[in-house]
């Protein structure tokens, strides 16, 4: 898809921009509201830290924290498979609230996602879905079919479980909210994410990864080295300071 509706193009010829095409919506993934943590500290609670530090590479992206006194260090990465894992760390032990929701667009009509837990995968698990308006054609008017995720399965888990703290609510938009807590400390808390049209294999990726996180980062560095250092063309001159 090209945006955030699931519509044909009503145009024919060579100006058919087929299905999926959304003038007002190419940057439909603005809207998405997957893991945003909070740090628990002495009861207090920390909503939505900022890194004091943010480094991004070619195979993952680093963030580290200093909450009242705490360090807390991040990496952030994409697994082979598309699922996305954060492994994280603290100085001392604390909780880490996340919430999120199903999707849900500024240019949504109606949400029809559905929520469960399921316990064998620690995993929230939401069936995606629901009705947008988008403009699949230019110059003209708006029109409401199915979002871009419709039909898809999205998985949330953990490397500790969290069904005891795990609380969910459908909002008036019939939009799906979920929070949960996890403790993390020197040892370390993974959380990951993935996205299919198989539910399976949704469920499979978001626990692989997490299985094998640190393999699964070396594997990601690996390929990177190896993308950059012998697939991309390395350009070379006399001049050093063009080099």
């Amino acid at each position: 898809s090209r945006g955030v509706g699931l519509l044909d193009s009503q145009i024919t010829g060579k100006e058919n921009t087929g299905t999926g095409n959304d003038y007002q919506g190419w940057e439909f993934y603005k809207d998405t509201r997957v893991l945003y943590g909070s740090v628990i500290i002495d009861g207090k609670t920390y909503r939505h830290p900022k890194p004091k530090s943010m480094r991004w590479r070619p195979d993952k992206m680093i963030c580290e924290y200093d909450v009242a006194g705490v360090t807390i260090f991040e990496e952030k990465f994409i697994a082979a498979d598309d699922a996305a894992a954060s492994i994280i760390t603290t100085s001392k032990p604390v909780t880490i609230e996340f919430s999120g929701q199903s999707f849900y667009h500024r240019n949504s009509v109606s949400s029809s996602a559905v929520i469960r837990y399921d316990a064998g995968a620690n995993a929230v698990v939401i069936t995606e879905g629901g009705t947008v308006k988008s403009s699949p054609d230019p110059d003209s008017p708006q029109r409401v079919g199915p979002c871009v995720y419709t039909g898809m399965t999205t998985v949330l888990s953990a490397s500790r479980s969290f069904k005891e703290s795990l609380s969910t609510n459908r909002d008036e938009n019939g939009v799906q909210h979920y929070t949960f807590r996890v403790p993390c400390d020197s040892q370390g808390t993974t959380v990951s994410w993935a996205m299919n049209d198989d539910l399976a294999t949704a469920i499979q990726s978001a626990r692989a990864i997490i299985a094998n996180d640190q393999s699964f980062l070396e594997g990601k560095t690996s390929e990177m080295n190896r993308l950059l250092n012998q697939q991309i063309p390395w350009f070379r001159c006399s001049e050093e300071k063009f080099v």
